[in-house]
């Protein structure tokens, strides 16, 4: 059996935004997939259970999609509500 579960989700729109400002072209790519792959690996870190090569990891998912996971997955619309994003649909 398999269970995961969601412990935070962060917005890192400031932290890209800064490793990547003034960059352009190949340059921008390189300080952003840097940085992405460096978020990736510090969200990775277990906390207070362990980290887990095998079943441990972080995804990276458009806040669109996680809208569509509340509204359609789990019904959240409360928290869609509260969060501004509930309204029209």
């Amino acid at each position: 059996m398999e269970i995961n579960k969601l412990l935070r989700i962060t917005d890192v729109t400031s932290v890209l935004t800064k490793a990547t400002q003034g960059k352009e072209s190949a340059a921008f790519r390189d300080a952003q997939r840097a940085e992405i792959a460096r978020l990736e690996k510090e969200c990775s870190m277990g906390g207070d259970f362990g980290f887990d090569e095998a079943s441990n990891r972080t995804v990276s998912v458009h806040s669109e999609g996680l809208l569509e996971g509340l509204r359609e997955v789990y019904n959240a619309r409360r928290l869609l509500e509260e969060s501004g994003r509930g309204r029209g649909r």
